[in-house]
């Protein structure tokens, strides 16, 4: 069933932004591990926006956020370590962009730029992620067949990104890739 409350109330307010929350359980793989297949949640998601009407809501993107604690954890107990925050701004979804970090750590440039290759490349709220590899010093997806994203501190990366895709920008382990 769509989100028929959101719908109306929608109708009756005309917001130009509106941000909901589906709570749906993450597929777990036998050996009690985030299963890499997520597409079915993911998809649950997507539709569930899509009933609502579409218009301006959009969804708190759980399966991404939780794969990338989970992936993060490996390395460090924080989702994204105080000294890597760009970590958090390249990928699906729709980013919160922290106004300390815009502002004052002098990230604006970075964030800037992760922003333009999202806009570019047309990544929100719907895009489809497929994750490429989910291991304790790599994560890597690719965003709408468009955008692959990277971060971690692997280097070798063998043929895990196509030779049509161009690096569109990177810092400390993480990179965005843009295909041409």
């Amino acid at each position: 069933m769509g989100n028929t409350r959101f719908s109306r109330k929608e109708d009756n307010t005309s917001p130009e932004f509106a941000v909901g929350e589906k709570w749906d359980n993450i597929k777990i793989g036998g050996d009690g591990k985030l299963d890499p297949d997520q597409e079915e949640h993911r998809s649950a998601l997507r539709q569930w926006i899509e009933e609502s009407g579409g218009g301006v809501l959009t969804a708190f993107d759980f399966t991404t956020k939780t794969y990338l604690t989970d992936c993060s954890r490996r390395i460090d107990p924080w989702p994204f370590p105080s000294d890597k925050p760009l970590l958090g701004y390249r990928g699906g979804g729709t980013p919160c962009i922290v106004y300390s970090h815009y502002m004052e750590w002098g990230l604006k440039d970075s964030i800037s730029k992760l922003v333009a290759i999202r806009n570019k490349n047309g990544i929100g709220s719907t895009s489809s992620v497929m994750i490429k590899v989910a291991e304790a010093d790599l994560y890597m997806a690719m965003i709408d067949e468009k955008v692959i994203m990277k971060i971690g501190s692997k280097l070798d990366l063998g043929t895990l990104v196509p030779s049509d895709f161009a690096l569109a920008y990177s810092g400390p382990d993480f990179a965005v890739w843009e295909k041409q």
